[in-house]
């Protein structure tokens, strides 16, 4: 049995899906009512099962990324609510990020779409301060009126494009951004001591959050640590399948944290996220992140070998030392559900 679709005509980009995550949904529609595009539209191929319909056809070689194919998979907000809800632990995440790579490889970008997306995601994203010099201006067109008289006039409907409907989606910017520097001590005796990870977006539209937890993390007794290296997580870069960049943000944030565990802030990609980024990253930062990877999946607390003994994941703490009965069951029933489904999709089979 072949582990992937490296042989087949369908995916062509460096670490494709394998075959058993594309084959993994059983059918159950369990995901559906979780799905926003499917309750507002209420359409099979604008819901998690129709797309991950889509995805393996696409992996087999049976379609192509057409137009509706790009469309079906371009609606996804990529949420992720349906993994949540899934009992055979599909990773759909995962699977929407290689095929939109995928459709980023076989069509390419117009001249223009090609410029917007290098000045976004390789010029402004990885930058901090010329990200805080963008939202500066911005926060100066919200906050003297400019906004205002824009919207009034419908001045960015006679624009080309959808000006309007992105610039409705702004969201109000924080009179004060954050800017991770320093260290933060401890309100009480020492707990913990952490490294916290501040965000892209989360700097300039959300510093309160930000703020916020970190006097909260100070007030239970924990040393905040703010790298000033960090940058953008890359989650943006991943969902439009500029995985190369994203990779290279990953490295930048693992040589950046690797001393330190990371408090993360909203937005941020989950550790399994950086895993499957970090398989082209430099061999000494690839194996200190494959070494904190393997002991927290065998449940070893301990940080890096021969670093600080203070220095746990606060996030494993609370995940795996405070009790939670609701989640036990919840995980117990997922893992008994999909193994459930498997056993009768594995019977149908051999029917």
């Amino acid at each position: 049995m072949t582990t992937g679709f490296e042989q087949k005509s369908g995916f062509t980009i460096p670490d494709p899906p394998s075959e058993s995550d594309l084959g993994q949904c059983v059918h159950c529609g369990l995901c559906l009512p979780h799905c926003p595009t499917f309750r507002e539209l209420h359409v099979e191929t604008e819901s998690p099962r129709g797309r991950l319909h889509l995805m393996r056809a696409l992996g087999e070689g049976r379609v192509d990324t057409s137009d509706a194919f790009v469309e079906h998979i371009s609606l996804c907000l990529d949420c992720r609510a349906c993994e949540a809800a899934c009992p055979s632990g599909v990773k759909f995440g995962y699977l929407m990020e290689a095929t939109r790579a995928e459709i980023r490889a076989r069509r390419p970008l117009t001249r223009f779409g090609g410029l917007l997306a290098k000045v976004i995601f390789r010029q402004l994203f990885p930058y901090p301060e010329r990200l805080a010099l963008l939202g500066g201006l911005l926060r100066a067109y919200q906050r003297t009126g400019v906004q205002w008289l824009v919207r009034r006039t419908g001045l960015l409907k006679a624009l080309p494009g959808d000006l309007d409907e992105a610039e409705a989606l702004l969201p109000k910017l924080s009179a004060r951004f954050f800017e991770p520097r320093g260290t933060v001590q401890p309100r009480r005796s020492l707990q913990k001591r952490v490294a916290f990870f501040a965000g892209c977006v989360m700097r300039i539209a959300f510093a309160e959050t930000n703020r916020a937890t970190v006097r909260m993390l100070s007030r239970a007794g924990c040393e905040v640590r703010l790298p000033e290296d960090q940058v953008c997580c890359g989650a943006l870069h991943v969902h439009a399948g500029e995985r190369e960049q994203a990779k290279e943000l990953a490295r930048r944030n693992i040589e950046a944290f690797e001393r330190r565990p990371a408090a993360r802030s909203a937005g941020a990609p989950a550790p399994a996220d950086a895993g499957r980024l970090s398989g082209r990253l430099p061999p000494a930062a690839r194996a200190a992140h494959s070494a904190a990877a393997a002991r927290s999946a065998q449940g070893d607390p301990r940080p890096h070998p021969g670093r600080d003994e203070g220095w746990r994941p606060l996030l494993w703490q609370r995940r795996h030392l405070q009790p939670d009965p609701a989640r036990d069951g919840r995980a117990a029933r997922r893992t008994e559900g999909g193994q459930r489904g498997r056993d009768r999709g594995r019977r149908r089979g051999e029917r």
